[in-house]
């Protein structure tokens, strides 16, 4: 990570760093020693607000199912160890832009402008936790009532997508026993990993 800010720091013109993830099944994993062989790969790219572009090269394995089952095969991605703190970095980003639009009513486009970040990724964002807000709110207020005894249930429901999705963050921070889990992979990591959907 530091070598990345010291990229950051002296060049002004976006720069590619490449990453490969392992072309081989290490010990230890579940796949070593299975039916597993080499099946291509592909890229994922994380653009950083510098304009620095990390470029993951990922590796793709196909394990051979038995004769008899459902299907002839199955594709397993091994993702690189190194990966995570890119994958914080991307997760407290998408916190941000929700954060922008739902609270503090900015435009999509000034959101795209200010993260430099892609209209149609901030769109999509926006769009995927707005269609799961909901759900996700009436499964966090189940949640509150079952564990914590003091809590006081919602006398009414909430019928703005930005109420909604207010009270989403702040059931987030009533629930996470450990408050340091939200601030170093965001809030929205956080649901996906408590509230799977």
């Amino acid at each position: 990570m530091q070598i990345i800010t010291l990229l950051k720091a002296s060049l002004k013109k976006p720069v590619i760093v490449v990453m490969y993830g392992p072309c081989e099944i290490p010990p230890g994993h579940f796949l070593y020693d299975r039916n597993v062989h080499r099946h291509g790969t592909y890229t994922r790219n994380l653009i950083l607000s510098d304009k620095l572009v990390i470029r993951f090269i990922i590796f793709r394995f196909r394990e051979l199912l038995p004769p008899g089952s459902n299907r002839k095969s199955i594709t397993y991605s091994l993702l690189p160890f190194s990966i995570s703190p890119f994958q914080r970095h991307a997760n407290t980003t998408i916190d941000a832009v929700l954060e922008s639009f739902f609270f503090e009513h900015k435009s999509k486009f000034s959101i795209a402008s200010a993260l430099d970040i892609g209209i149609s990724t901030v769109r999509r964002w926006i769009e995927e936790f707005a269609s799961r807000a909901e759900v996700l709110d009436k499964s966090m207020e189940s949640r509150l009532a079952e564990s914590k005894p003091g809590y006081r249930p919602a006398a009414r429901p909430v019928h703005n997508i930005f109420d909604t999705v207010r009270s989403i963050f702040r059931k987030a921070f009533i629930l996470a026993e450990e408050k340091h889990q939200l601030l170093d992979f965001g809030v929205t990591s956080w649901l996906n990993l408590k509230f799977q959907s």
